[in-house]
C-alpha cells in the first residue's frame, strides 16, 4: 500500500481560509492488473469527490469574511484524510480504513468518522455487507455479536449496556446495504465501528468492535474467514546490505501548488531492494523518540511486497523539521521481522541503526 499526500490551501483577501490535508491510499499486489487499475480508480475518484465537496462550497472557499476576523487570528477551515494501518489485503479481499475529520473556522471541537473500503482483490469490485453474509439469517446473527460484544476501550459495565443496546437498535433499524457502521477485515476478524453521534454522545469517540473470525464462522461466507496471504514476499531498508539483501535509498523534494507560505515542499524519501521482500511498514519514529507502544502509531506507508522493479514512496513533512527518523520494518525470505531505524538531518545526510 502506498499513501499519497493531499495538500490544498485556499485563500481570501490574503487570508488563508481552509485547509485541506491528508493522505489517500493507492494499493498495489501481486494479481489481476484490471482489477487493481480498477480498485485504484475508484479510491481515487472518491478521494476527489470528499475534495471537491469543500473545494466547491461558498462557505469554505470564499467564506464571509466578516465572519473570519471575529475569530482569532489563524482561524481556518480544516478538513484531512488520515490513514489507518493496513487492516486485510490478500488474494480475496483489499479491505482499507479511512479517518475523516472536519472543522469549519470557529467550531467548538473537530468532528469525525470513518470511511471503508472493501474490494474483491480478484475482480475489483466493491463489496457489500450482503456480499460476505452466509445466508438471510448472518445479518441478525452479526448483530447480535456485537450486542453480546464489548466495545474496544470500554471503561464500565454502565457504559458498556448503553453502547450494545444503542448498537442493537440502530442495527434492528436498517439492512445491511444501508447500516451507518463501517466494517472492515482485519488478520483477527470483522471490524465494526460507530462514529459519533451514531449510537453515543460526542464525547465517547467513535465505537469500535472486533469480532474475531471463530465467532464468524455461520456468519461470513467461507472464503472471508480466514486472510489468504499474497504469493510474493519481500523488505525494505535503506542504504545497508542486511543478509545479502543492499537497500537503497534516495531524497529530493515535492513542491506543493496552494499560497499557504508554510507548506510548501515535503520530504519524499524512494526506498528499492535488490530483491522480493515482504509486508514492508514505515513509521515516523518522532525524531528519535522510540516508544514501547511505537507500533501502535499509524504507518506512513505500508507496501505488501517490495521487488526490485517497484519502488516505495514515503512522503513525509513539511520539510521545516530539522530532520527525520523513521522506523522501517518487513520481512525477508526466511519469514524473519526486520527492522531498522533511518535518520536524515538537517544537511541532507542519511545514517541507518539496525535494530535487534
Amino acid at each position: 500500500m502506498v499513501w499519497h499526500p493531499i495538500i490544498h490551501s485556499m485563500s481570501k483577501t490574503g487570508v488563508v481560509v481552509t485547509r485541506l490535508w491528508g493522505l489517500y491510499p493507492e494499493p498495489l499486489y501481486p494479481g489481476d492488473q484490471t482489477a487493481m487499475t480498477k480498485i485504484q480508480n475508484t479510491i481515487k475518484a472518491d478521494t476527489q469527490a470528499s475534495l471537491d465537496t469543500y473545494l466547491n462550497s461558498d462557505d469554505w472557499a470564499s467564506p464571509d469574511m466578516d465572519y473570519f476576523n471575529m475569530l482569532p487570528s489563524g482561524s481556518y477551515n480544516f478538513f484531512a484524510m488520515e490513514p489507518v494501518p493496513e487492516t486485510r489485503m490478500d488474494r480475496t479481499v483489499i479491505s482499507i480504513l479511512i479517518r475523516e475529520n472536519n472543522c469549519p473556522a470557529g467550531s467548538a471541537h473537530l468532528n469525525h468518522w470513518y470511511k471503508h473500503y472493501n474490494f474483491d482483490t480478484k475482480t475489483g469490485e466493491l463489496l457489500s455487507l450482503s456480499d460476505i453474509l452466509a445466508d438471510s439469517q448472518a445479518y441478525e446473527s452479526l448483530g447480535l455479536l456485537v450486542y453480546n460484544g464489548t466495545p474496544e476501550d470500554c471503561q464500565t459495565s454502565e457504559l458498556r449496556e448503553l453502547l450494545t443496546s444503542n448498537a442493537w437498535d440502530s442495527w434492528n433499524s436498517h439492512g445491511p446495504d444501508d447500516n451507518p457502521a463501517s466494517w472492515y477485515f482485519t488478520q483477527e476478524g470483522l471490524g465494526i465501528t460507530y462514529p459519533p453521534y451514531e449510537i453515543a454522545p460526542y464525547a465517547a469517540g467513535s465505537i469500535h468492535w472486533m469480532i474475531p473470525y471463530d465467532q464468524l464462522k455461520d456468519v461470513l461466507k467461507e472464503e472471508y474467514l480466514s486472510p489468504k496471504p499474497m504469493s510474493l514476499k519481500g523488505t525494505v531498508v535503506d542504504g545497508e546490505v542486511v543478509d545479502g539483501v543492499s537497500l537503497t535509498s534516495s531524497r529530493n523534494y515535492i513542491h506543493c501548488d496552494g499560497p499557504s507560505e508554510d507548506i510548501d515542499k515535503l520530504y519524499h524519501i524512494k526506498f528499492s531492494s535488490s530483491e522480493i521482500v515482504y509486508n514492508v511498514c514505515v513509521y515516523d519514529a518522532g525524531n528519535g523518540a522510540f516508544a514501547n507502544n511505537f507500533y501502535k502509531r499509524q504507518p506512513l506507508a505500508t507496501l505488501s511486497s517490495l521487488s526490485p522493479s517497484t519502488t516505495l514512496v514515503v512522503t513525509c513533512g513539511p520539510s521545516a523539521a530539522s530532520d527525520l527518523t523513521l522506523l522501517v520494518r518487513w520481512t525477508d525470505g526466511h519469514n524473519n521481522e526486520r527492522k531498522e531505524l533511518f535518520h536524515l538531518d538537517g544537511e541532507g545526510t542519511l545514517t541507518s541503526d539496525a535494530l535487534p
